[in-house]
């Protein structure tokens, strides 16, 4: 009689990835509102792409300077989600979009 072997499949738990992105600019001139914009959408086509991401929010401050954190409500709503354990992952176009100060940073 024949013996069959039931061989447990693999099984890969993985997690989906709570994804931040985070854009600002520093005036509020009609180009930089548009980068703002472009920023935005690239950031939701960027995660949208990966299987295992799931966009939990865009956050961007407009209009304001990277130097001071104080009047960046955004990054301060970001950095209070990440802390609150909202927030897996951020992506940004560079660390100076979150801080140009690095004791801020």
């Amino acid at each position: 009689m024949s013996t069959i072997t039931k061989i447990q499949g693999y099984h890969n738990d993985v997690k989906q990835l709570r994804v931040a992105a985070y854009c600002r600019v520093s005036t509020d001139n009609v180009e930089q509102l548009e980068s703002l914009q472009n920023q935005r959408e690239h950031y939701q086509e960027y995660i949208s792409h990966h299987p295992n991401w799931q966009l939990a929010k865009i956050y961007y401050d407009e209009g304001i300077s990277g130097t001071k954190l104080t009047k960046r409500n955004a990054l301060k709503e970001l950095l209070g989600d990440c802390r609150n354990h909202r927030i897996d992952l951020i992506v940004t176009k560079s660390i100076s979009r979150l801080s140009r100060n690095t004791t801020d940073c």
